[in-house]
Protein backbone atom coordinates (compact mmCIF):
# COMPACT_ATOMS: atom_id res chain seq x y z
CA UNK A 1 0.00 0.00 0.00
CA UNK A 2 2.86 2.61 1.18
CA UNK A 3 5.08 1.38 -1.37
CA UNK A 4 3.35 1.38 -4.53
CA UNK A 5 3.26 5.17 -3.98
CA UNK A 6 7.46 5.71 -3.34
CA UNK A 7 7.39 2.52 -6.25
CA UNK A 8 5.46 4.59 -8.78
CA UNK A 9 7.52 7.86 -7.84
CA UNK A 10 10.91 6.22 -7.99
CA UNK A 11 10.05 4.51 -11.66
CA UNK A 12 9.16 8.31 -12.44
CA UNK A 13 12.42 9.51 -11.15
CA UNK A 14 14.49 6.82 -13.27
CA UNK A 15 12.28 7.27 -16.60
CA UNK A 16 12.90 11.12 -15.98
CA UNK A 17 16.65 10.31 -15.94
CA UNK A 18 17.24 7.90 -18.59
CA UNK A 19 15.16 10.23 -21.31
CA UNK A 20 17.85 13.11 -19.70
CA UNK A 21 20.55 11.08 -19.96
CA UNK A 22 20.25 10.50 -23.58
CA UNK A 23 20.45 14.18 -24.12
CA UNK A 24 23.60 15.89 -24.40
CA UNK A 25 23.14 19.12 -21.92
CA UNK A 26 22.10 17.31 -19.22
CA UNK A 27 23.93 19.65 -16.13
CA UNK A 28 25.61 17.54 -13.73
CA UNK A 29 23.60 19.82 -10.73
CA UNK A 30 20.57 18.51 -12.15
CA UNK A 31 21.59 14.51 -12.57
CA UNK A 32 22.89 14.66 -8.58
CA UNK A 33 19.26 16.05 -7.67
CA UNK A 34 17.66 13.12 -9.84
CA UNK A 35 20.25 11.04 -7.98
CA UNK A 36 19.76 11.76 -4.68
CA UNK A 37 15.54 11.97 -4.89
CA UNK A 38 15.55 8.62 -6.08
CA UNK A 39 17.77 7.29 -3.41
CA UNK A 40 15.74 9.98 -0.82
CA UNK A 41 12.23 7.71 -2.85
CA UNK A 42 13.50 4.29 -2.20
CA UNK A 43 15.10 4.88 1.22
CA UNK A 44 11.18 5.83 2.54
CA UNK A 45 9.58 3.45 0.89
CA UNK A 46 11.60 0.50 2.25
CA UNK A 47 11.39 2.90 5.87
CA UNK A 48 7.24 2.76 5.31
CA UNK A 49 7.13 -0.73 4.00
CA UNK A 50 8.92 -2.51 7.34
CA UNK A 51 6.90 0.41 9.30
CA UNK A 52 4.07 -1.14 7.94
CA UNK A 53 5.34 -5.15 8.45
CA UNK A 54 6.13 -4.11 12.24
CA UNK A 55 2.49 -2.84 12.39
CA UNK A 56 0.77 -5.17 10.77
CA UNK A 57 2.70 -8.71 12.02
CA UNK A 58 0.82 -9.17 15.68
CA UNK A 59 -1.99 -9.36 13.48
CA UNK A 60 -1.32 -11.26 10.98
CA UNK A 61 -0.29 -13.85 13.34
CA UNK A 62 -3.39 -14.30 14.85
CA UNK A 63 -4.92 -14.49 11.68
CA UNK A 64 -2.42 -17.34 10.61
CA UNK A 65 -2.85 -18.99 14.28
CA UNK A 66 0.92 -18.54 15.76
CA UNK A 67 -0.29 -16.79 18.95
CA UNK A 68 2.11 -17.94 21.30
CA UNK A 69 1.46 -15.40 24.33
Amino acid sequence: MFSTKSYLQTLEQILYFKKNSLMLHINNNELDDIISETKHQFYNSTELLNDFRKDVSPYVKKINGNTHE
